[in-house]
This record gives structure tokens, sequence and C-alpha cells, in this order.
């Protein structure tokens, strides 16, 4: 399976992975499947890399959701 990612611009890579992973697995406590996980995955770990830093710049779920909304709403089907 594969999600499509979102553009950005890359400041600092710091936290990309645990961005990405804390994304995740919120959405699979919520019990929502498993692309749309993936694609809150994708957009926690793409927010925290346009950041100048790690822990302290993790995005908080109302910032998750504007920045879902800018960019396409969440569109979370697969992609080939």
């Amino acid at each position: 399976m594969d999600v499509a990612p979102f553009e950005i611009d890359v400041l600092n890579v710091l936290g990309a992975g645990d961005a990405f992973a804390s994304g995740f697995i919120y959405g699979l406590r919520k019990g929502w499947p498993l692309a749309r996980a993936a694609r809150i995955g994708n957009a926690t770990g793409a927010i925290v890399v346009t950041r100048h830093g790690c822990a302290n710049f993790m995005p908080t779920w109302a910032e998750v959701e504007s920045f879902v909304a800018q960019r396409g709403g969440w569109k979370w089907e697969s992609v080939a």
C-alpha cells in the first residue's frame, strides 16, 4: 500500500520518524483504516520537518487538521 505524501520544504529532519509514528498510532488507536492512519502519520511527519526543532515542535491536532485542509483534505485512499 502506498499513501501519497505531502509536498513540503524540509528544514530539519530531526523528529520526522517520531512524528510519523505518533500520527500513525493515533489513527490506529482511533480504529481508522490503515491508509487513513498512514495519511495522518504523513501529515504529522511533514509538519515537524518544516520546523526548526524536534520534540517541542510536534504539531497539535488543530495544526494537523489545518495543514491537511490546506492540502486537499482527508483523502486517504491508497495510490499505486
